[in-house]
């Protein structure tokens, strides 16, 4: 461009306030010409005297999350089933007492014979010693024919039991290999049902919320803006905050927000409430703005800023995956053993109820022998 510009690095560190307001600021006093930091293309209301560049790429406004985090194993008995399914099958077995109850009081009072053994006499000779007649008694074989119907529930509900069993445990042994975890955020009402509060350490980015909507007006009252030095990512790492921030800035950094297992600490929501230009900033009526603007845009048009990126990006994805492995190589994983053992339990839970409705079947016809 034919000049020579003295290029200073600052650190957030050094700035107490808002470092993008520090920025715009030195740019209308005119101490800056030029800010070669990424701002949203949108008005700054305290700042007038200064202009854009063309736009670089687009970014996305964000909520950062603390994870939801994993369910401890000692919960993991009860997480196959939802609540409503453990309800309901806590009141089936209700169901299913009451209705052996009333089959078996159908079976001994309803189908019971008024006298369970009649009195016939059959032959009546006499005694010739005591001159006594012979009364013989015959069973009445109604009364305890065999009860087919308590047969029949008891066998309905073993068969019924151990396919829920089987349910039941399909679903626990595959929680071995993929954990359950907690619902996460993914959209802003997410966010305002969480009760967390959110942070953030630049007002403008709080003033995006400046809508008639209501959704907006309860973020903006939610909103913080905090005069602190330290990160608002730790806020929400350790501090069980939400924070708004730049999506590009999760990509293009790497931050340790990892537990020991690996896991991670922080979550980014899935709804974005706003999508922005960026740029680069001049002083007004900057004499270098139509020769910037022709660099970047030769730049964009050669594909370097997509590069740029995705160089940037590359080896932030290659560590995360390779952590991902190793957080999976600690994991339980399933193999055919696993569920070769499974079906054996099954088939052993299958022969066990078989065995003893057929035991129950027989110890009942052998009581009616013996009878």
């Amino acid at each position: 461009m034919g000049a020579k510009f003295h290029i200073k690095a600052t650190r957030k560190i050094e700035f107490k306030g808002d470092p993008f307001a520090s920025s715009l600021q030195s740019v209308e006093t005119g101490d800056v010409e030029m800010v070669v930091t990424g701002f949203f293309v949108k008005v700054y209301a305290k700042f007038r005297q200064f202009q854009f560049t063309c736009a670089v790429y687009e970014d996305k406004l964000c909520f950062l999350s603390p994870d939801s985090g994993l369910v401890p194993k000692a919960y993991m008995p009860f997480l196959p089933f939802q609540k409503d399914l453990w309800a309901l099958l806590m009141l089936y077995n209700v169901l299913i007492t009451l209705l052996w109850f009333l089959v078996k009081y159908i079976n001994e009072t309803l189908l019971k014979p008024t006298n369970s053994l009649e009195k016939k006499t059959l032959h009546t000779p006499v005694n010739l010693k005591s001159n006594t007649p012979i009364v013989r008694f015959s069973r009445n074989e109604a009364a305890y024919q065999f009860n087919h119907s308590r047969r029949s529930l008891l066998f309905g509900t073993l068969f019924f039991g151990l396919i829920v069993n089987g349910l039941y445990q399909s679903y626990l042994v595959s929680s071995l290999s993929k954990p359950f975890h907690y619902p996460q955020m993914h959209t802003l009402e997410d966010v305002l049902d969480s009760g967390k509060i959110v942070v953030t350490r630049y007002a403008n980015l709080k003033n995006v919320f400046l809508d008639d909507s209501a959704q907006d007006m309860r973020l903006y009252e939610r909103i913080n803006v905090m005069n602190s030095r330290g990160s608002t990512k730790d806020f929400v790492a350790y501090g069980k905050k939400i924070s708004i921030t730049r999506y590009y800035t999760m990509m293009l950094q790497e931050f340790s927000y990892y537990d020991k297992e690996g896991n991670p600490l922080v979550y980014l929501v899935d709804e974005c409430p706003m999508n922005y230009r960026v740029s680069y900033v001049l002083r007004f009526h900057s004499p270098y703005a139509e020769r910037v603007d022709f660099v970047l845009l030769r730049l964009g048009e050669a594909g370097l800023l997509g590069s740029w990126m995705e160089s940037m990006v590359y080896p932030i994805r290659i560590g995360r995956i390779r952590r991902k492995l190793e957080s999976e190589k600690r994991r339980i994983r399933l193999t055919l053993e696993h569920y070769s053992l499974t079906f054996l339990l099954l088939f052993l839970g299958l022969l066990g109820s078989a065995t003893i409705f057929f035991w129950e079947v027989y110890a009942a016809k052998r009581n009616a022998r013996r009878r």
